[in-house]
């Protein structure tokens, strides 16, 4: 499976101007699940900018897709793919363990 993006909340302030609602926060997960149930996480959160809100959507009429949209697009091409790839690593990890943990006498 690939990683997949899901909003986890978004945070507004009530006022901005003349707008209301207007979300200056989104906190994100990326993760992944193999078959085998091994699961990679990232968890993180992006500040929206308010100081130009021409393209301003209402908060009632945002969707999941579009504030995925503003999180990928503030984290900038490098940084999503950074993410995805720990992911993917987190799956690999666990899949075929590199090192181990533990204590020796138990």
């Amino acid at each position: 499976m690939a990683a997949e993006w899901v909003i986890v909340q978004v945070d507004s302030l009530n006022s901005v101007g003349d707008k209301s609602d207007v979300v200056n926060v989104v906190h994100w997960e990326c993760r992944d699940v193999s078959e085998e149930n091994c699961l990679g996480r990232e968890y993180g959160s992006v500040a929206v900018p308010t100081d130009d809100l021409d393209d301003f959507v209402e908060y009632g009429s945002l969707t999941e897709d579009i504030t995925l949209g503003w999180v990928k697009d503030i984290m900038g091409d490098d940084l999503v793919e950074q993410t995805e790839d720990r992911v993917e690593l987190q799956v690999a990890e666990q899949k075929n363990p590199t090192q181990k943990t533990g204590l020796p006498w138990e």
